[in-house]
């Protein structure tokens, strides 16, 4: 298994180098055979199924297939429920999941993905400790998407929330950074 995560690593350095589709539908070919045999309740199974996701993703930029959208989407799902949920990695493919669900919806437009998308970027936000760097990130992620559902609803509640959002993304800044950004 590890020789297969890094000769998928390799082929996606190459592809990243030089665009080669082939290296890219071999890193996928490699990686799905790769979580076809890692034992369920390998503590190596979910970034495995991220970084399949992952390349599924990278794949549908490319070509705009529907089909490795769909199946990244299901693969990071899948990284996402093999985590335990105070992991740390946890949010990190709530982030991805939400990333997939994210361009499913600008492809289709699909409320269900949008309000899946919320969701998702709320327990990215609540499995984050308070302190941790990203948080924020998560955060204005979330209020992105808060934006963009009440834009599609027209609903007040979902700008309030967005509001409320914005302001624990602020409380949760560390002062220094506010200082290093205005000077």
């Amino acid at each position: 298994m590890v020789h297969q995560n890094a000769e998928a690593a390799r082929l996606l350095q190459n592809y990243g180098r030089y665009g080669s589709r082939e290296d890219l539908d071999k890193a996928i070919s490699i990686m799905k055979q790769a979580v076809e045999i890692i034992p369920q309740g390998s503590k190596h199974l979910a970034a495995m199924l991220n970084n399949y996701g992952a390349m599924l993703g990278m794949r549908f930029e490319r070509t705009g297939s529907m089909d490795d959208l769909n199946r990244a989407v299901n693969v990071v799902d899948m990284a996402v429920d093999a985590t335990p949920y105070n992991h740390p990695n946890r949010a990190i493919y709530l982030k991805n999941l939400g990333s997939r669900l994210g361009a499913r919806f600008e492809w289709t437009r699909s409320i269900d993905d949008l309000n899946r998308i919320v969701k998702v970027a709320n327990i990215a936000v609540d499995t984050t400790p308070y302190n941790y760097p990203n948080r924020v990130a998560y955060l204005n992620n979330l209020g992105n998407w808060l934006v963009t559902r009440f834009k599609r609803t027209g609903s007040i509640d979902n700008l309030n929330h967005t509001v409320n959002v914005a302001d624990i993304a602020v409380d949760t800044t560390p002062y220094i950074t506010l200082v290093e950004l205005c000077t």
